[in-house]
Parts: C-alpha cells; sequence; structure tokens
C-alpha cells in the first residue's frame, strides 16, 4: 500500500546517507547527513553544537564524525538534559563560539539570534500499513471519530496513514494546534479536539500521549506504539492529578514569600512569563523572589528556607507530574493564574486542565512564539 511506499522512501534515504557517511548510523532513524552537511556549508559553518534528547545520545560519536568531514567543521555534543525544543541551547553554543546549533527530535519552537540553528526531526521507519490494518480491526464501525497525532519521528506516518483509514471507512482526522505541525503535538501541549469518540497517538512512551489525555478528559484515548504493533488504551487518573493541583494552588494562595524560578535549561523558561508573574504577585502584595535554576529539584529549592511557595516559569508538566514530591507548593504559570489572578483554568466545571504552553491561542501563560523551521 502507499504506507509501505513512504516508508521505503524512508528506509531508502537512510540507506543513501549511510552508504555515504558510514555504516555506523543507525538503520532506521533519517538523521539527514547530507541535507546537513548541505546547510553548513552554505552557512560557511566552522563550529557546530550538536545538541540531541537522550534518547538520541548514542548518535552523537558517528554524527560527529560525519559531519566534521562532510562540512569540514569542528564539533561539540552539547549533553545536557533536552526535555524538548525549547531546551534548545544556543546560548552555550555562542559561547564556545560555534557558528551553528544542529537539534535533533524536535521542530524548532523559539527564535533565536545567537547563531544559525538548524532542526531536524529524526523521522523514524514504522509499518503504516500493519497500523492501519489494526485501527480498522479494533476500532467499532460506531465510532464517530478517530483523530491522529504524533510526534516529529512519526509525523510522516500518520500523513500517510489518515487517507488510507478514509478509504477503508474510518473517519480520520489529524488535528492541529497552533503553531505546531498538523498532528503535532508536544508533551505541554495538545489541542482540544472536539467531534471524535478516540484519539491515537503514534507513538512509544506515556509523556505525549498523558498531555492529549489531560486536554482531552472526555474522549478514548489510545496508543499505537509501531515497536509491538499493539493499539491500547491510555489510563491517566485525571481527577486525581486535579485534585491535588488544586489543592496546591490553595496553600500556595496563603503564602506571603514566593520565589518565583527561571528555568535557564536552553530557552525552557520565558524570561516575557517571568515579569507577568512577578507582576500578578506584586499586585496581590506577596514578597517575590525571582530565582534562575537549569534543574528545579527539591533540593535545589530547598536551599532557600524563607520561601513559602513556588511558581515554576520552565514546563507544567514540571507541576502536573513531580509537583507533589515538592514539600512546598509549586505552580505553573497556569496555575498561577488560578492561585494569584482571575483565571480558573484549572478544575473549573467541564474545562480541561490547560496543556497549551506552546500554544498561539492567546493564554497569557502560553510560552508561544514564531517557530522556527528546519532549514
Amino acid at each position: 500500500g502507499e504506507g509501505r511506499i513512504m516508508a521505503a522512501a524512508l528506509a531508502g534515504k537512510i540507506a543513501a546517507d549511510r552508504a555515504v557517511w558510514g555504516e555506523e548510523l543507525p538503520e532506521t532513524h533519517h538523521l539527514e547527513v547530507a541535507r546537513t552537511v548541505e546547510a553548513l556549508r552554505r552557512a560557511r559553518c566552522r563550529k557546530v553544537a550538536l545538541q540531541f534528547p537522550e534518547g538520541f545520545l548514542r548518535f552523537a560519536p558517528a554524527l560527529s564524525r560525519a559531519l566534521a568531514r562532510g562540512a569540514q567543521v569542528q564539533t561539540f555534543v552539547l549533553a545536557d538534559t533536552v526535555y524538548g525544543a525549547c531546551c534548545i541551547d544556543d546560548f552555550t553554543a555562542a559561547a564556545l563560539g560555534c557558528d551553528a546549533v544542529v537539534h535533533y527530535g524536535h521542530y524548532g519552537l523559539v527564535p533565536n539570534d545567537n547563531c544559525n540553528v538548524f532542526y531536524v526531526p529524526v523521522e523514524v521507519v514504522a509499518d503504516v500499513d500493519k497500523f492501519v490494518e489494526v485501527v480498522k480491526r479494533e476500532i467499532p464501525a460506531s465510532c464517530r471519530g478517530v483523530a491522529l497525532v504524533s510526534t516529529a519521528q512519526f509525523l510522516w506516518a500518520i500523513r500517510q496513514a489518515c487517507p488510507a483509514l478514509k478509504c477503508a471507512g474510518v473517519n480520520a482526522v489529524i488535528p492541529t494546534i497552533h503553531p505546531l505541525h498538523p498532528g503535532e503535538i508536544l508533551g505541554c501541549t495538545a489541542p482540544l479536539i472536539p467531534g471524535v469518540d478516540v484519539v491515537i497517538y503514534f507513538g512509544d512512551g506515556s509523556f505525549h500521549f498523558e498531555a492529549v489525555r489531560i486536554a482531552n478528559p472526555s474522549v478514548t484515548v489510545m496508543q499505537y506504539n509501531p515497536d509491538v504493533q499493539k493499539l491500547e488504551e491510555c489510563n491517566y487518573d485525571l481527577p486525581s492529578m486535579t485534585d491535588r493541583r488544586l489543592q496546591h494552588i490553595e496553600r500556595a494562595k496563603r503564602a506571603h514569600k514566593v520565589g518565583v524560578v527561571l528555568s535557564v535549561l536552553g530557552r525552557q523558561g520565558n524570561p516575557r512569563l517571568l515579569e507577568h508573574v512577578e507582576s500578578l504577585l506584586q499586585k496581590c502584595g506577596k514578597e517575590v523572589t525571582a530565582v534562575l535554576l537549569s534543574d528545579v529539584s527539591v533540593d535545589n529549592l530547598a536551599q532557600f528556607p524563607d520561601i513559602e511557595a513556588w511558581v515554576q516559569v520552565a514546563c507544567p508538566r514540571l507541576s502536573v507530574d513531580w509537583g507533589a514530591g515538592f514539600p512546598l507548593p509549586l505552580l505553573s504559570v497556569a496555575e498561577a493564574e488560578q492561585a494569584f489572578g482571575a483565571s480558573s483554568a484549572v478544575g473549573a466545571a467541564g474545562a480541561p486542565y490547560p496543556m497549551d504552553n506552546w500554544s498561539a491561542s492567546g493564554s497569557p501563560w502560553s510560552s508561544a512564539a514564531v517557530r522556527q523551521e528546519c532549514f
């Protein structure tokens, strides 16, 4: 089918790169070496920083050698933690005298003016025809609609699967939350998807499908892991999570001395949101301390015994997933809006917990900016 043709085309591109740049490159991940070499040559780069999420760091040595040979550049691997495209570290690259950063695994989110930045989404080979077969078998004919979402690695796959499913009688759609690509989701950003009964996340891990589940509490969310080729329902205790977050919001309201921590892990923290939160707190008569950290951890925050509650300008999932492990309330910016502003975004009747951190919808807690394409 069409999906098999596209998978073969992707595999062909990977094989071509390996034939030229080395058999040590992976057989299933498209690292776009030839295209990157061309971009670096065109930009006349001499020093280049390479940045990877944890799962792709194993490719760094082979890529470093291939790019150094092909583009005649000196390469550095930025091996600090990368949670997403928000962690792009052009600041460190510029401090090293680099002409460019090549960031793997994501599309661009954050504009920068320190150096050239090239994004390589790292598309991964998958059997799309098998996915279509499984969906046709598992999704009942009575289903009103099926939304397909994924990460940068498999957007090509859901784009191929969608028309094939429609031809098979499945009302498949690909939702969009701007400024992300159609079907793309992040762990902190997922679209509201009305008019469907099922959302299928194509990919592995739980971080991303949890964002869809949080944003769409009344919809069945399923995961198709292409490695195991099974469709499974995603379980997430949304009521318990919301109750925990509301308790932290209420505790934070009673605090007088509030710390606002801005993440300096790449560009994860948005200075504009820091100023916004400081303004909210000052209007409420709170004493505010601004702190910059690359690692927002229990131990690091414990060094400020005077603080009674925290607001983190980093990632909302830090509060959602790990907030219960902090002895003091650790609010996201959206939660701070409810605690100290006029919003009732969290726990409002019928309203989902906000998962729009990079949405261009205009929420006061959104970090959205004009995004940068791959090349």
